[in-house]
Formats: C-alpha cells, sequence, structure tokens
C-alpha cells in the first residue's frame, strides 16, 4: 500500500522530486526559487563533464534515488533525501567550479535564499512541550483507571504520547492484550478534513468496539476525547 510497482508511473514525478532534492538541500523547503537557474547550471556542469566517469556514477546515484523515492505513496519527508544530498552537492560543486569566477554571484545567491529561508526566522511550534502537555492531561482524566490511546493525524504518529505515558508509569493498556473502559483519542487537526473518532476505521478506535463520545476537550488547537463502550441497550436505542 506504500509503494506502486508501476515504475514508469514515477517518471512524472522526477521533475518534482529533483526540485525538491536541491530545494531542501539550500533552503529546507520544498519550492526552491531560481530552480530554472539551478537546473541549467547543472546541465552546463554535466555537459563539461561529460567524459569524467565520476560523473555518470554521481547521476545514476541521483537517478536511481529519485526514481526509487518516485515510487512511494506517501509523504516524502526532507530526511528521505538524505541518501541522495552528497551526491548533490557534489554534483552542484562541480557545475560552480566550471563556471569559475562567474560562479561568485550565484553562490552569493543561493546563500542569500539559505538565509532568508532559514527555518528559525519562523516561531517554533513547541511540538514537545505541547505533547507533555496533552499527556499531562489525559493522566488527569483518566482518573488512574486503565485507558487505551489512539491517534489521528495526516502526518504525525502516536509514539511521542506513549513514550511520555509509558516514562510516567501511566496505566495505558495495550489492546492486544487487555480491552479497558476508556480510549482516549487524540485528534491533531492540521491538515485533516474532519476530526471525529466514532466508525473510525483506525485500528485502535475500531478495535475498541462499539462507544460513544463522553467527553471532549481542546488544547492547544488539538482536539481530545474520551470514548466509553456503549452498551448493548444503548445500542438497540440508537
Amino acid at each position: 500500500t506504500t509503494v506502486n510497482l508501476k515504475f514508469y508511473k514515477g517518471l512524472l514525478k522526477l521533475p518534482l522530486l529533483f526540485n525538491q532534492l536541491f530545494a531542501n538541500l539550500l533552503m529546507k523547503k520544498d519550492f526552491l526559487r531560481g530552480g530554472y537557474l539551478l537546473a541549467v547550471l547543472l546541465i552546463w556542469g554535466i555537459w563539461k563533464e561529460r567524459k569524467n566517469p565520476a560523473l555518470w556514477l554521481l547521476l545514476a546515484w541521483i537517478l536511481a534515488g529519485l526514481l526509487g523515492l518516485s515510487n512511494y505513496k506517501q509523504h516524502i519527508y526532507a530526511h528521505y533525501y538524505g541518501f541522495l544530498y552528497p551526491a548533490a552537492a557534489i554534483l552542484l560543486a562541480v557545475s560552480l567550479r566550471r563556471l569559475k569566477l562567474l560562479s561568485l554571484p550565484i553562490v552569493f545567491y543561493f546563500v542569500y535564499l539559505t538565509i532568508g529561508h532559514w527555518h528559525g526566522w519562523q516561531p517554533p511550534n513547541y511540538q514537545l512541550k505541547r505533547t507533555r502537555t496533552i499527556v499531562s492531561f489525559i493522566e488527569k482524566k483518566s482518573g488512574g483507571n486503565k485507558f487505551s490511546l489512539a491517534l489521528l493525524a495526516k502526518q504525525n504518529y502516536d509514539a511521542p504520547y506513549r513514550y511520555f505515558l509509558f516514562l510516567d508509569k501511566a496505566r495505558l493498556v495495550d489492546l492486544h492484550e487487555e480491552i479497558p473502559e476508556q480510549l482516549f483519542v487524540i485528534c491533531e487537526p492540521w491538515g485533516l478534513k474532519s476530526c471525529q473518532p466514532l466508525g473510525n476505521p483506525l485500528w485502535e478506535i475500531a478495535a475498541f468496539g462499539w462507544a460513544k463520545i463522553e467527553k471532549q476537550w481542546e488544547i492547544k488547537g488539538v482536539k481530545i476525547f474520551r470514548l466509553v463502550h456503549l452498551r448493548w441497550g444503548q445500542r438497540r436505542r440508537g
């Protein structure tokens, strides 16, 4: 479900992935201003070094890597390109060397883009602090009783929440072993069309069984639902 074995379909994504590779390398962004300039620069370097066997090794490295990533169906994060950064940096350096003095204004331009789009200029999202706050809140609302956990999010995993619950020795239950009386569903709405836990196909929610929302809260933009079991009589009335 995460890999497309029809490799020819990935060919159309190559220009986008190539742009993201150098954008993340230079600016930590998915969009690279001056992308056409970079493309012309690299083509120039490839043409000038076309008789160098090492160049073809670099190109094979980059092309094979991008072809592999193009068949991955999920979101491609910046660190996924890590194995390609050395080849991309060497190819860029070779191209700039061929321009000699003319490469200086191009270098200054890319340095300007890098500094201007440095992630440090943006305020932090305090993800760690928010996670700890939510974990403490769930521990309090659980009343010291056993509970299970589920996360609805587009680009995140529940591992950070479970990690801090483990450190705090909370009574978090593995649904493979036991089904407790309450399930806390964390909903990070960023990028999600809906935050409806009831009837959601997520395994943790489905394994909990018939349920109703007893309470819900919102902390720092994150919604938290407390689900309890829906008894047989309640199901019939529903």
